[in-house]
């Protein structure tokens, strides 16, 4: 009897804990309460600070330039006097008729502290014409760009580094006719092997 009297107690009590809510202490009424502090409003815009604007603004352009310089030290070997002969072959036989062959005289040279590498030339033969041609590292889509200035248009090229990286492997592609255009200027010593591929659709 004892016993079962006992588990009852025990019951109770445990019951008695399990479901009293929590005594919480009165607020004293006189004293004041903390505000919180106010948010800042989402399309608040922070103040502008020009001095900082300025230091940012010179880092980002020291450490683009930095780059810039080291990716077209690759087109070192490409800076001098160059005379050479250039020629177009087809593969197929339809198209053997417009081979051609040319005489290039180019130099290639860095401007603007080594921010860009240009190369202006002059062709004869088949293909006469003066031409320029300017080449840089975007930093922002971390890719070579070129611009080609002919007398009769303008081409732009993208190029990425070769598997062994001393050269740039250039590619632009025609939307209008379909074809894309990929070639490489590969230094040897005083010697330059310029070769490419053009494929047409279809």
């Amino acid at each position: 009897m004892k016993n079962q009297l006992l588990s009852l107690t025990i019951a109770a009590l445990t019951a008695f804990f399990a479901f009293t809510p929590t005594s919480l202490p009165a607020q004293d009424r006189s004293t004041p309460v903390a505000e919180e502090e106010a948010e800042p409003d989402e399309g608040e815009v922070p103040e502008f600070n020009p001095e900082e604007w300025k230091k940012k603004n010179k880092e980002d352009e020291k450490q683009a330039n930095e780059t810039i310089r080291k990716m077209l030290k690759v087109f070192k070997p490409l800076a001098g006097e160059w005379i050479g002969t250039e020629k177009v072959e087809h593969l197929d036989e339809r198209f053997k008729p417009l081979d051609k062959e040319w005489k290039d005289t180019w130099k290639g040279f860095f401007t603007v502290d080594g921010r860009y590498f240009e190369m202006t030339g002059q062709t004869e033969g088949a293909e006469s014409t003066s031409y320029r041609w300017i080449c840089t590292w975007d930093v922002r889509e971390e890719t070579y760009k070129a611009w080609y200035f002919g007398e009769t248009g303008q081409t732009l090229y993208t190029g990425e580094l070769s598997g062994d990286g001393k050269h740039v492997i250039w590619t632009v592609e025609n939307e209008e006719n379909g074809s894309e255009t990929k070639f490489s200027m590969i230094p040897d010593g005083d010697r330059l092997k310029c070769s490419g591929t053009d494929k047409l659709a279809g």
